[in-house]
This record gives C-alpha cells, structure tokens and sequence, in this order.
C-alpha cells in the first residue's frame, strides 16, 4: 500500500498541482491510516463499512476533533476514487461514509466601549487618517468584514455618496 500512497501523493502534485502542505496533510493522513489497517490486518481492498466506522472512532479516541477526522475522511475519500481510477479497486466505500459535524464558532467581535476607543483613536488630521476611520465605520455600521471591504470597488457604491467621499481619498 505504501507504493500506491508514494504514487497517488505525486499524482497529487505533478497531476493535480496541489500544495506541498495539502500533500503533506494528505500524507500523514494516510500513513495514519495505512499503520492503523496494517496493525488490526485490514486488507484496504476488503475495508468494511464497520472497519471505517472503528477507525473513525479510533481518531476521536486519540483526541482529533471532527473537524481534524473530516480532513482525514476527506483524504481517505480522495485517495479511494484514485485507486478507482488507476483500477485497482472497483468502488469507494468511503463514498458511503459521513462526516462528522464540525461545531462551528462564533465569530470574535468587538463591544461597543471597545468600537468607540477604536473610533475614537484615530486622528482625522491627515487624508490616510480619514480614510481610515471612514473604513473602520463602514465595517461597524453595516458589518461587513475586512475582505469585504478590501474587496469593494467604487462603482458599487451609491453615485451621490462617491461625490461626497470620493475626495476625501485624492
């Protein structure tokens, strides 16, 4: 298995041009699996769906969280239509296996003392100073984020609010 591990990774960057660091994920990931089915004498051919679901919980075992064992599904997934391209199996097991949910975080944002402190250090002195503040209300009135903003193009703003800005930029 190691040799068709060795060769999907260089499909992966010579074919597929993925990144050295997604190589690399998918490589540990890989020989993970490829120890974990060597040591419990898995054959990767005849992997059982209750094999998969024994090696899932062996990750939430060693602490992975969902988000780190949806990676690893991820890899062990991509790695499996490989190997039914190249014909060496005939169908995906992976294909019937789910992820785990992956808890999602709230965002991290600023209180009202904090966004006013903000507001209220910067200086209005220079044409930079004013584009500034005049970027940090946009993001707080409305709520957009930093991409978004970096993103916003002059033309997608309202023409009666660009003749009373557009000057304060030149």
């Amino acid at each position: 298995m190691k040799e068709l591990i060795d060769s999907y990774l260089i499909y992966l960057d010579k074919e597929l041009n993925y990144s050295d660091e997604t190589i690399e994920g998918y490589k540990r990931d890989l020989n993970n699996y490829m120890e974990y089915i060597n040591n419990k004498s898995i054959s990767y051919k005849k992997i059982t769906k209750l094999e998969i679901l024994d090696y899932l919980k062996y990750l939430d075992d060693i602490k992975l969280n969902n988000k780190s064992i949806s990676r690893h599904l991820s890899s062990l997934r991509s790695f499996y239509n490989y190997l039914v391209e190249i014909k060496d199996i005939d169908s995906n097991i992976f294909r019937r296996i789910k992820n785990p949910k992956v808890e999602k975080k709230l965002p991290n944002y600023l209180s009202i003392n904090e966004v006013e402190e903000l507001l209220n250090s910067i200086n209005e002195n220079t044409k930079e100073e004013i584009r500034d503040k005049c970027l940090f209300e946009l993001m707080y009135s409305t709520g957009m984020r930093v991409s978004e903003v970096s993103d916003l193009k002059v033309k997608n703003i309202m023409p009666e609010l660009i003749k009373q800005v557009l000057p304060l930029f030149h």
